[in-house]
């Protein structure tokens, strides 16, 4: 490859600059491929969590017209002039402050892992890095190795992986949600995506593992998940409460894998054991909550008593810092303050299988469903017209919890399957239509008439 030269007085750039420091390290290391950086202007970025289908299109749209406008060519900035058919092409997307916003590696034969390394390098100091791309790219598992390692030490919300599926065996993408991060949204679309990786993913996505209250899209469109998948995904869903977007089109899911799905979304008894996890993780709740309450305690004594102490001494007057908090309700004080530093840092207790979340009946205990998934993707899948009836009865049920927090299911798309035309789509549109108002209605309540007071 082409190596800068940089003479002593040129400052050499640092993991802070990733567009300049990635061709930097690649020649300072002799790697063994050529990189090219471009770098492209965004007007602003547009996470795909607040818009999975239409905002997203928006902003790549807005990066292709900047990029080809005279206007910003003197901005671009490209490294590496020398060009061949071999080089590895990045993509840096900048805000219009020239902070980075998105790193992009498209149609790459052959991924060295070298290459993460250098940009995991440069990711820690770039606080503004919301979004990571590798489309059409061969994997392997020390590839998405690297991207998990760094991304808990990141602010990245977006990881997208779509067609470039891992060729060796070691199929690790649960890596990615397995420690805690910022992650909010992963595409997997096209990525060979089978069963096994089905129950190595939607394990880490179970209450209550950290990616559990974070991920909130997730898109597994064009694999080859069956109903084996689909029942896992399904057990996934009765304790998962972030996960807002879930596109499984163009997979093999049946009747049966998409009613395993429906199910975690209607009101289902609860099992054995998943009454004793919640027991055990309501004793681990309060035996933290302990601990830490004592620790503050002994913190917050101390503090006080050396202050009192001091403030004795300045006056001469020597007393025991135990007799000093003896006097006017100092425990009280302490206690009070122990508790506040307590509730503050492990916050409020939640749990999925909750008071607010269940209901006792017949000496049995309900779960209210899922309400939290509301847009969920099943076109193009093996669906009948029995699916239509289930999703159906549902959005009905759904609609009647009009009290809870949760919007339930919004957007549903089947299209693509083998559906006759009957009058129950239209139903279900309707239905679906009517929970989209409610919701609305919900979020943004008519204002009372101004200028009306008692008579």
């Amino acid at each position: 490859m082409s190596e800068m030269i940089y003479p002593d007085s040129v400052e050499k750039p640092t993991p802070a600059n990733l567009p300049e420091f990635v061709p930097f390290a690649c020649g300072q290391l002799r790697a063994s491929f050529t990189v090219l950086v471009q770098t492209k202007i965004q007007d602003e970025y547009v996470s795909k969590v607040e818009d999975k289908t239409k905002k997203l299109k928006k902003s790549v749209a807005v990066i292709q017209q900047k990029s080809s406008s005279e206007e910003l060519e003197p901005k671009s900035v490209v490294i590496e002039s020398d060009f061949d058919e071999d080089e590895i092409r990045i993509t840096a997307v900048t805000d219009t402050a020239t902070q980075l916003v998105g790193v992009t590696i498209n149609r790459c034969v052959e991924t060295p892992r070298l290459l993460l390394k250098i940009i995991g390098m440069c990711v820690p100091f770039c606080p503004y890095l919301r979004t990571l791309t590798l489309q059409r790219c061969n994997l392997t598992g020390p590839i998405v190795y690297e991207i998990a390692k760094f991304l808990p030490e990141s602010q990245i919300t977006d990881v997208n992986l779509d067609d470039s599926p891992i060729a060796s065996a070691d199929r690790n993408y649960y890596l990615l949600v397995e420690r805690p991060s910022k992650l909010r949204s992963l595409s997997l679309a096209r990525c060979s995506f089978a069963n096994i990786d089905c129950e190595l993913l939607f394990a880490q996505l179970e209450h209550p593992h950290p990616a559990s209250k974070t991920l909130m899209t997730l898109d597994l469109s064009g694999n080859f998940i069956s109903d084996t998948g689909a029942h896992i995904i399904g057990i996934c869903l009765r304790s998962n409460r972030s996960l807002q977007y879930l596109n499984l089109s163009g997979n093999q899911i049946t009747d049966d894998g998409a009613a395993h799905i429906l199910n975690s979304l209607i009101e289902f008894p609860l099992t054995a054991d998943e009454i004793f996890r919640k027991k055990m993780r309501f004793m681990d709740y309060l035996r933290m909550k302990r601990s830490l309450y004592e620790k503050f305690y002994k913190e917050v004594s101390t503090t006080i008593a050396g202050k009192n102490f001091d403030e004795f001494s300045k006056a001469s007057k020597r007393k025991a810092p135990i007799q000093v908090l003896a006097r006017g309700g100092s425990k009280e004080l302490i206690a009070t303050k122990a508790e506040m530093l307590t509730d503050e840092l492990v916050g409020r207790y939640y749990d999925p299988f909750g008071i607010e979340e269940t209901v006792y009946r017949d000496k049995y205990i309900y779960s209210i469903g899922n309400m939290s998934l509301c847009c969920l993707n099943l076109a193009y899948n093996n669906l009948s017209f029995l699916s239509i009836k289930k999703l159906l009865q549902l959005v009905k049920y759904q609609y009647n919890l009009s009290k809870h927090s949760g919007t339930g299911l919004l957007y549903v798309q089947v299209e693509g399957n083998n559906l006759p035309l009957c009058q129950e789509t239209f139903v279900l549109q309707n239905w679906l239509e009517q929970a989209v108002l409610m919701r609305t209605m919900r979020m943004h309540p008519p204002k009372s008439p101004k200028g009306r007071g008692k008579k």
